[in-house]
């Protein structure tokens, strides 16, 4: 999952000191304090869909993605151009098992931002999740295109070709995603 507002300007309505404070616990794994701070956010800043991200984001990364769906939802519906929290919702809603909701949020996302592999790539996951590993492939190929080194890319090309029956190059995949990322947890158990 990406942080939310890891991107230079994506604070829009925050205060860069608060929003930088945000990214400080996120980053040092101090989750319960980003959930707090977020909260605040939402209440000093209602209207900044920003806010309402760092409190999804938040509270995906506590892995309380039921919780995060309304954040996330009234994000989405405050700044529905930026791409980060389309991305963070489809993250949700396919952790809910509502995989054509994510594939939606996925795609309105790189509607936004055509060349962000993140995006193409977490759509991957979600269609090898949902069972269609042939637009898996296609997606998971697109993202390692648009960033040939973001391991994720490759992982769910493998596993998507390993659904396919393509065992070989399954393989390959996987071992382009081990040696971009050598401690890949996913892929060393893929």
């Amino acid at each position: 999952m990406r942080a939310a507002g890891s991107a230079e300007g994506r604070g829009a309505g925050l205060p860069a000191n608060l929003l930088s404070r945000w990214q400080d616990r996120y980053r040092s794994g101090n989750l319960h304090d980003c959930e707090s701070l977020a909260r605040k956010l939402t209440r000093d800043f209602p209207h900044a869909g920003k806010a309402w991200q760092l409190l999804g984001a938040s509270l995906l990364a506590l892995n309380r993605s039921s919780e995060a769906l309304p954040a996330l939802r009234t994000a989405s519906k405050l700044a529905p151009q930026d791409w980060s929290i389309c991305d963070n919702l489809g993250i949700a809603l396919q952790r809910q098992c509502d995989f054509d909701g994510a594939a939606e949020a996925f795609r309105s996302g790189m509607a936004h931002a055509p060349t962000e592999a993140r995006l193409w790539s977490n759509a991957s996951a979600n269609a090898l999740e949902s069972g269609n590993p042939d637009e898996a492939l296609h997606l998971a190929l697109e993202a390692a295109r648009l960033a040939p080194k973001l391991a994720a890319a490759h992982l769910n090309a493998g596993n998507a070709l390993s659904a396919s029956g393509h065992a070989a190059e399954a393989e390959a995949a996987l071992l382009r995603a081990l040696s971009i990322q050598p401690n890949y947890p996913q892929a060393l158990l893929s």
